[in-house]
């Protein structure tokens, strides 16, 4: 899956490396059918990654730790953002025989766990919300529903009072949903809910908006200078994209900082290192960041929120 010439390890030296950190098939569970002797795996193909180790890393495990060098713009960045977009796949693969069955391609990324049936069906759901049954033996698509919001989790199959019932949990987040990784292709956030699938049945979904108004934009002015901004933009990937979003783009139900108010920003550095929204999931990074770090953070943010127009 690699660009000819890159490893998985060189020592202190730059490495593109394929599948990137979220895997080939992660943790998004896969099913076996018996019946078939075939195993169900949600798969993406073609990611990449470009990992650069930091020369001068220390251990600090109050922190993300991960040795990583973000201010890296060496040639092998370049190769990164040439790389082909990712696919996503569901496979069928013959344990027994170690070969692919059948394979079908999805127009996106990110798609959810598997549920193999006695009844010769595949279900799954996909990150823009929309859940599929396919023929188990060649892969055929039979079925589809939208959710209204992207998918990870896989379906449970039950019997009561003699009837076959599908129930999904459908929401979007976790690792995929917070990183937002470009390339991923649609993606649907939303409120999470419960469905649950009959033959016969009739009920209409009826899914509440979920998103920001018009296209975002800097709600103050602040002074900053290219360097700062590009500072800001190093700490960001360092510190805040593992929830907020790569490019402070986010697509699950943590803020999109872009959208940030003139109140938000007033506060933004009693939220930050003060921890005034820590009673909602955001903690204080007094311990590693300082006011004018911060300061370079959120003119980073401003730049982003302005770009959007």
């Amino acid at each position: 899956m690699s660009p000819q010439g890159t490893a998985a390890y060189d020592g202190l030296n730059p490495v593109l490396v394929s599948p990137a950190p979220g895997g080939a098939h992660n943790w998004y569970p896969m099913a076996f059918n018996p019946t078939t002797g075939l195993v169900y795996l949600p798969a993406r193909q073609g990611s990449f990654a470009l990992h650069v180790p930091d020369k001068g890393w220390v251990s600090n495990t109050n922190n993300w730790n991960r040795g990583q060098d973000d201010t890296y713009h060496g040639p092998l960045l370049a190769r990164y953002n040439a790389a082909p977009p990712m696919t996503g796949l569901l496979l069928a693969w013959d344990p027994a025989r170690q070969q692919q069955v059948w394979r079908g391609s999805l127009p996106q990324v990110e798609s959810g766990g598997v549920l193999a049936t006695a009844g010769n069906l595949i279900f799954q759901g996909r990150s823009d919300g929309v859940l599929c049954a396919y023929r188990a033996t060649d892969g055929k698509q039979l079925w589809q529903f939208d959710a209204g919001t992207g998918i990870m989790a896989p379906p449970v199959t039950y019997l009561l009072n003699g009837v076959q019932y599908v129930t999904i949990m459908v929401g979007w987040g976790g690792s995929a949903g917070l990183n937002n990784i470009p390339g991923s292709g649609v993606v649907k956030p939303g409120f999470g809910r419960i469905l649950t699938f009959a033959l016969d049945a009739h009920a209409k979904l009826e899914v509440p908006p979920f998103s920001h108004p018009g296209t975002p934009s800097a709600s103050i002015h602040m002074n900053a200078t290219p360097v700062m901004i590009r500072e800001g933009e190093i700490l960001y990937s360092q510190q805040c994209f593992y929830c907020h979003g790569v490019g402070v783009v986010s697509s699950s139900g943590v803020p999109d900082l872009r959208y940030a108010s003139a109140a938000t920003h007033h506060q933004f550095e009693s939220i930050v290192l003060g921890g005034a929204y820590q009673q909602m999931g955001m903690p204080s990074f007094k311990d590693a960041l300082k006011p004018d770090q911060v300061r370079a953070i959120e003119a980073y943010v401003l730049s982003r929120a302005a770009a959007s127009q």
